[in-house]
């Protein structure tokens, strides 16, 4: 019913007053509202409302600690317009708080620990206050492995994942091996173009790689030479290098999980001119599409969720009367928590291609990619292959930094139901909550005199904490993370269908250099490698 030229009761104008800012509530106007700012009386028959939409002044940054206290001297690296772009506001619009553009600031994976809150100001505006720990996103990573043949090899990277502020990535990596008279590495840069209208992120990479297979002993081809598929010498004795530029487009729908990719790439494949029996330099253009979906959390060590992929290539040999080539891989990683600290992660990839498929396309296996304890290469090239891989992985410190603090299910959906809205009637504060601390595993309010309620709410779900000589010196050392696993290759080429398997031990050191021991299931032999972190899975 209309309200013109119709008596208005005062629980009629109640009732609608309550529509109207369940809406504005349910559009996620939490700062918005309609008041009345005079009644219909006696004499006057004019109802006068008063809607109050504050507008965002300002983004205030506050840099806190992991117990999500404030921090003096320390500052935010971030730039402000990133904030902006990526929380899609824009100073002096109406306030409107998103909150797929804080599940967006999150997904950067530059945050530790982020927190919202808005404060009302004067003449109907507001600030919104971020209270925020950023991640080291710069890393200088040196590494050297050597393994039981004797190959000797040192890899540099450096790389910033948060580049002059902007959520962009740069990465500089170099590799050299002792016995290759040629180094490998490149240069990527992407930007994931946080709060543009369009959701499409580019990244350019130029690169010089250098991947060698190395002939297998006679004597080991003579024992076991019905148990591998029988190769060629090209197969057998070839050293590749590849330089190539790339340009990958990825286009992500409404901030999901989702993600889709398009990467037209050029490329020069050189031969080893002794080993090869073309000796040809071979160019070639391919044309890359991947779908993925990634739901892995934390980001560091994950405990939960999975990661699935799936790349088809198509491509063509320049200057070659061949028709095109395609192929195929599909990868699955899933993770699992296992008590308090404890996680399992298991993975597998299959992969096919075209009877066409150029030998340097086809899939080296072994090495700490796929079948660890193998050299580069050393379980052959193949078209068709499949893969597995299992791991256990413990912190051995800084227990809290990688699981958070011990919380309970009834805390959980406590935490939920408080970092809901939490609105005001005066209209003169009102605070946001994000569910993205519940996946970083450190959320808490900060302290404040107007918020003391809340306050309380967040400090009954903080367990008593217990100091041990054994914690303090845990903390004390960087973080450490041992490894138990096992891998496992086959292909539809080998006469058993398994190519290789193996398992092992390792640690890995803050999460850039790893040290494994390895040993093979059917030669026994054992290999320790140090180098780099594996961070594709």
């Amino acid at each position: 019913m209309p309200l013109k030229g119709n008596r208005v009761s005062a629980s009629l104008l109640k009732h609608r007053l309550e529509r109207v800012n369940q809406w504005f509530t349910d559009n996620n106007y939490v700062c918005s509202k309609l008041v009345v700012a005079q009644a219909p009386g006696v004499f006057m028959n004019t109802l006068t409302l008063y809607s109050i939409e504050p507008r965002l002044i300002n983004i205030k940054l506050v840099a806190v600690d992991k117990d999500g206290k404030p921090e003096e001297g320390t500052r935010i690296k971030t730039r402000l317009q990133t904030i902006y772009n990526a929380l899609r506001l824009q100073q002096g619009q109406i306030f409107r708080w998103n909150p797929d553009g804080f599940g967006s600031l999150m997904a950067l994976g530059i945050f530790e620990y982020a927190d919202a809150e808005v404060n009302a100001i004067a003449n109907h505006r507001v600030e919104l206050v971020l209270y925020l720990r950023e991640r080291s996103t710069g890393r200088i990573e040196p590494g050297a492995g050597m393994s039981s043949d004797g190959r000797v090899f040192g890899d540099l990277s450096i790389s910033d994942n948060n580049f002059m502020g902007r959520a962009q990535r740069l990465r500089v990596a170099w590799q050299k091996r002792l016995d290759e008279g040629r180094s490998s590495g490149g240069i990527l840069f992407e930007d994931m173009r946080i709060g543009a209208n369009f959701p499409l992120s580019y990244k350019v990479k130029a690169y010089r790689d250098s991947t060698s297979k190395r002939a297998i002993p006679t004597n080991r081809l003579s024992t076991q030479q019905n148990d591998r598929p029988a190769l060629h010498d090209d197969d057998l004795f070839y050293e590749k290098d590849r330089d190539g530029v790339m340009l990958d487009l990825g286009y992500r729908p409404n901030h999901s999980y989702m993600m889709f990719n398009l990467t037209p790439m050029y490329e020069i494949i050189h031969p080893n001119l002794v080993h090869s029996s073309s000796g040809l330099t071979t160019s070639q253009v391919v044309l890359q599409t991947a779908y993925t979906h990634a739901t892995r959390l934390p980001v560091e060590l994950p405990r939960a969720g999975h990661f699935a992929r799936i790349e088809h290539s198509l491509g063509s040999v320049l200057r070659r009367s061949t028709r095109p080539f395609y192929k195929a891989v599909v990868s699955v990683s899933q993770y699992f928590g296992i008590k308090r600290f404890a996680s399992v992660a298991v993975a597998g990839a299959c992969g096919f291609g075209s009877e066409n498929l150029p030998w340097h396309e086809q899939k080296s296996l072994g090495g700490h990619r796929n079948v660890r304890g193998y050299s580069y290469g050393e379980l052959g090239t193949h078209k068709s292959y499949g893969t597995a891989r299992v791991e256990m992985r413990i912190p051995l410190t800084h227990l809290e930094d990688a699981v958070g603090p011990r919380k309970s299910v009834d805390d959980d959906k406590e935490r939920e139901r408080t970092t809901s809205d939490t609105e005001r009637d005066n209209g003169k504060k009102r605070t946001k909550r994000s569910a993205a601390k519940q996946r970083s595993g450190r959320g808490k309010r900060q302290e404040s005199s107007d918020n003391e309620q809340q306050k309380t709410d967040f400090e009954d779900d903080k367990p008593e904490e217990k100091t041990t000589p054994l914690s303090v010196f845990q903390n004390k050392l960087p973080p450490l993370v041992g490894v138990l696993f096992g891998d496992v290759a086959m292909s539809t080429s080998s006469n058993r269908g398994l190519l290789g398997a193996s398992y092992g031990i390792g640690i890995r050191i803050a999460g850039v250099v790893t040290v494994d021991w390895t040993r093979t299931f059917e030669e026994g032999e054992s290999r320790l490698r140090v180098g780099l972190v594996d961070r594709s899975w």
